[in-house]
């Protein structure tokens, strides 16, 4: 009853004179509302509930779509999520005292987060086991916490499960917004990550020389899978001169950390003599290094060499 008189009374504000009739009884100005006037509002003001809601839950972590007050699965879900953690009911909808909830979850976080210097890395801390046990929705919500506190770890986190949709709508532009929050702050393995979107065109165009600046920023701070990255680029020469000896150079770097990427391609460049002297013996010993750790092209190649030279395999 309230909200339909709140309705009415919000019509009324937007009338002009023309559109006004007399009273007959008295001197008031009465408006003749129509389905479709009365609709209109209600749709209004309930997209405004809605968005409302979406942004409460989206500063908690629970709501990482589209800030749009369009009411569907996803935000019935982060709503249910909340009630679940919070509440009592689980019914998935927008209401007044809904808000009021979040409102009050909201400052109470707020305050957590002031009187605990520690809850950034705790959220973080939390949402990483909650990744490795397979929970990533958890995950997404307390990284979220955790990176919009500036937490490069959790920045880079979040942008990973983004960029494979996993407890969240994959969505590239996010996961390559996180990545240079993260790389801005020069974190070795946001600087990789936002280096692989610029490589794949993922998010932003693709750029293979900025993908190779990153690498390198990344490589130079000794990050495995940036040397293997960027000593691809200069074995084929993409965003960089080729450079056989340097590809070489930065594989066993990597290839010493146990990467297995970067011992099957140094085992490719002995097998074939591409940046260091041709040697059998040492791309078998690389081969088998990566298929011991399931390196399936790696296994294969080892195979096909100690049938064409058994000796290199004894």
């Amino acid at each position: 009853m309230y909200l339909r008189i709140l309705i009415l009374f919000l019509i009324s504000l937007s009338l002009n004179a023309a559109e006004m009739v007399w009273d007959t009884d008295s001197t008031k100005k009465v408006k003749k509302i129509s389905d479709s006037e009365y609709q209109s509002v209600l749709d209004s003001y309930l997209k405004a509930n809605t968005l409302k809601t979406q942004q409460l839950l989206n500063k908690l972590g629970y709501y990482l779509n589209d800030l749009d007050g369009n009411y569907g699965p996803p935000t019935a879900h982060a709503i249910k999520s909340y009630q679940r953690d919070n509440l009592k009911i689980q019914d998935g909808k927008v209401s007044n005292n809904l808000i009021i909830a979040l409102e009050k979850s909201y400052q109470q976080y707020l305050k957590e987060l002031k009187n605990n210097k520690n809850l950034t890395v705790e959220n973080y801390n939390t949402g990483f086991e909650a990744a490795k046990s397979g929970n990533y929705e958890k995950a997404a919500r307390l990284y979220k916490l955790s990176a919009d506190q500036g937490y490069a770890s959790a920045q880079v986190n979040l942008g990973v499960l983004y960029r494979y949709g996993q407890g969240v709508k994959q969505d590239y532009y996010e996961a390559t917004r996180l990545f240079k929050l993260s790389a801005d702050q020069g974190y070795a393995r946001a600087q990789v990550n936002l280096g692989l979107m610029y490589y794949h065109g993922q998010g932003v165009k693709q750029n293979y020389q900025e993908a190779a600046r990153l690498y390198k920023l990344s490589a130079d701070q000794g990050y495995a899978s940036a040397q293997v990255s960027l000593g691809w680029m200069y074995r084929y020469g993409e965003g960089v001169k080729q450079d056989y000896q340097e590809a070489a150079r930065l594989y066993k770097l990597s290839a010493d950390q146990g990467d297995a990427t970067a011992q099957f391609n140094l085992g490719w460049m002995y097998r074939y003599g591409q940046g260091v002297k041709q040697n059998n013996q040492e791309a078998a010993r690389l081969y088998k290094l990566s298929a011991d750790q399931g390196h399936a092209d790696a296994k294969n190649n080892l195979e096909f060499l100690c049938k064409a030279q058994p000796s290199v395999c004894r």
